[in-house]
């Protein structure tokens, strides 16, 4: 595992998060022609412009969470920072992106939803294989000792035991899923599970009712999958997805 910290390069600071984020998205995009292959579209592409958009939006997103600021301020462009309302923003801009792609290639929105699924899936195993995560003091024997004896909640192995486990429960049942369920099932049983393990991690800065950004966004995750279940899932499921 390596440190999420910047790489200097001249005067530029390359950040290696987006860096690795980006060729995992891009990896994981190109499993998902494999598992999920569409003939009018290759995932990888869409998923990896898709990833850069919002990359750029976010860190641009000042100009719309405070323009009045920016304004005064024009020197600061080079020095903007996303936020967490940058990140809704960024994000809803491309999940309509990804949509209207989809519509416009003619492929189905529950084919396009179950390949976001598994690419969110790849990545944050991927991630959660290179990135460490620390959480709150614990003095449970799996605790990760770390500087001084203090025992902590190695979050990035939680996050990828649960990751696993929901890949391998696809693995095993791909071939039974109708279009659709697969991002049902992934984001319910993976918004649930992550939200679970946030709260082993150190106290975040919370915004509404007690939750995180990052909580809220795990809820937003289940209830989608939730939903997602209803409109999809049927008795009468059919072999859509053959084994690869």
């Amino acid at each position: 595992m390596i440190e999420a910290e910047p790489v200097r390069l001249g005067p530029f600071l390359l950040p290696v998060t987006t860096l690795a984020l980006a060729l995992l998205v891009w990896l994981s995009a190109r499993a998902a022609d494999r598992l999920l292959p569409e003939d009018k579209a290759r995932w990888s592409e869409r998923f990896l412009g898709a990833f850069l958009m919002y990359f750029i939006l976010y860190e641009i997103s000042p100009l719309f969470t405070d323009p009045l600021s920016t304004l005064r301020h024009p020197s600061a462009i080079l020095y903007l920072s996303g936020s967490p309302k940058g990140a809704m923003i960024a994000g809803g801009i491309t999940a309509v992106y990804l949509t209207l792609s989809f519509r416009r290639l003619q492929i189905p929105l529950s084919r396009g939803l179950d390949a976001a699924a598994l690419v969110a899936l790849f990545t944050g195993i991927g991630y959660s294989i290179i990135f460490q995560n620390w959480g709150k003091p614990t003095d449970l024997p799996w605790g990760i000792i770390i500087g001084e004896g203090v025992r902590v909640h190695p979050i990035h192995l939680y996050r990828l035991l649960l990751l696993s486990a929901i890949l391998f429960w696809w693995w095993r049942g791909r071939s039974r899923l109708r279009p659709g369920e697969t991002f049902a099932w992934v984001s319910l049983a993976g918004g649930i599970g992550l939200l679970i393990i946030s709260y082993f991690d150190w106290e975040p800065l919370t915004v509404w009712l007690n939750l995180s950004w990052s909580q809220w966004a795990f809820v937003v995750i289940a209830v989608a999958g939730w939903l997602a279940s209803w409109f999809f899932a049927r008795p009468e499921r059919g072999n859509q997805y053959e084994s690869a």
